[in-house]
């Protein structure tokens, strides 16, 4: 699963938004930290600092800003809220994106399966969040991949057509960890075809772990 965002990071998020007593809008916290993060990646750590009451989310839409959990009210955006309980009660049910990461979906060949799972385990991103963290599931699927030759044909009842028994492959990891985790699939998957299977990322909503 995802690599734990560190603590320094939070904290250093939080005495930004502390200083600014009216509260700060998002584009005012990707200037003050000059770049260092994607706009989802601080996103993702405002809704998780919302989710800790570290801070507080206002208004909704182009006009959200962050205030400290305990604000001093003044002009601006602040002043622009409803009471402190409203403003607790949007914080926790307007979630922007998730502090989660992505999902990670695959089709591949049956006979490059074997190859990619290794790779995957392999990576260095792998164990950052620790193996069992990422979820890794598999399993056969009947699909249309275009067949690597005449042995590996199906015909399948539910298509109605001729396919192949391919693998799909599903995965958790951190968002700033997708991209290399895709290109390991992508070239290890290869099979010398135009299109020799599929790779989709989609953003985790909310992860609950049960336990």
């Amino acid at each position: 699963m995802p690599r734990v965002t560190s603590q320094q990071e939070l904290d250093h998020l939080v005495a930004l938004i502390s200083k600014q007593q009216d509260g700060i809008p998002i584009a005012g916290l990707l200037q003050a930290l000059g770049g260092s993060l994607e706009r989802r990646t601080l996103q993702r750590r405002l809704a998780l600092l919302v989710d800790q009451k570290r801070i507080q989310m206002l208004n909704e839409g182009r006009s959200v800003c962050y205030i400290s959990a305990q604000p001093v009210v003044g002009k601006g955006c602040a002043s622009l809220l409803a009471p402190m309980a409203t403003m607790q009660a949007q914080a926790e049910v307007y979630v922007p994106t998730s502090s989660q990461g992505e999902e990670i979906k695959a089709y591949v060949h049956s006979n490059r399966i074997a190859d990619v799972i290794a790779a995957l385990k392999a990576s260095p991103v792998w164990s950052v969040g620790g193996n069992g963290d990422h979820n890794l599931t598999v399993y056969m699927v009947k699909g249309s991949l275009v067949p690597l030759d005449n042995a590996e044909k199906r015909f399948s009842v539910e298509l109605g057509e001729e396919g192949v028994n391919e693998y799909k492959l599903e995965m958790h990891c951190s968002d700033e960890y997708a991209d290399q985790l895709v290109e390991v699939i992508s070239r290890v998957a290869r099979t010398g075809q135009v299109t020799a299977g599929w790779v989709y990322v989609i953003d985790i909503a909310k992860a609950i772990r049960v336990g």
